[in-house]
């Protein structure tokens, strides 16, 4: 449980006392594609629109000031709090084109690979290991 107080501006030598109870399953977590939920956004959000300033709520909920800022524009323009969609550029090396390629050129090496689909040497070697297609070349006897 965590406490926080804020002096009341109406009022001298006072202070508003804020409880925010943390679930013991939530975990903070740094990975970029993992957003904030709903439900935290539009407490946050709530408690925003009670009057208390972007530092206040960025210091009582441990959200920056940024991500309350593109919370605010996201809710002006679309109406939800809800994540936008991640937009994904395509892969170079495609599942299917890249398995074709192999099985014609067994013995092609990462740069020849990386070269016939337009991307880098380390590129290739991902794709291949996402693939799970091994790239040790044996000479046939």
């Amino acid at each position: 449980m965590l406490r926080h107080f804020i002096p009341r501006k109406d009022v001298p030598n006072k202070f508003t006392v804020i409880v925010i109870s943390i679930e013991s399953d939530v975990k903070k977590c740094y990975n970029k594609d993992m957003a904030y939920s709903e439900d935290l956004r539009s407490r946050v959000i709530g408690f925003l629109n009670q009057g208390h300033t972007q530092e206040e709520t960025s210091k009582i909920f441990n959200v920056g000031t940024a991500t309350i800022q593109r919370w605010l524009a996201l809710l002006s323009e679309t109406g939800s709090l809800e994540k936008r969609p991640l937009n994904r550029t395509a892969r170079k090396f495609e599942s299917e084109k890249l398995e074709a390629y192999i099985e014609e050129n067994p013995n092609a090496l990462l740069k020849d690979i990386a070269q016939h689909f337009g991307g880098s040497i380390t590129g290739a070697f991902y794709a291949l290991e996402r693939e799970k297609i091994t790239y040790k070349k044996r000479d046939i006897l």
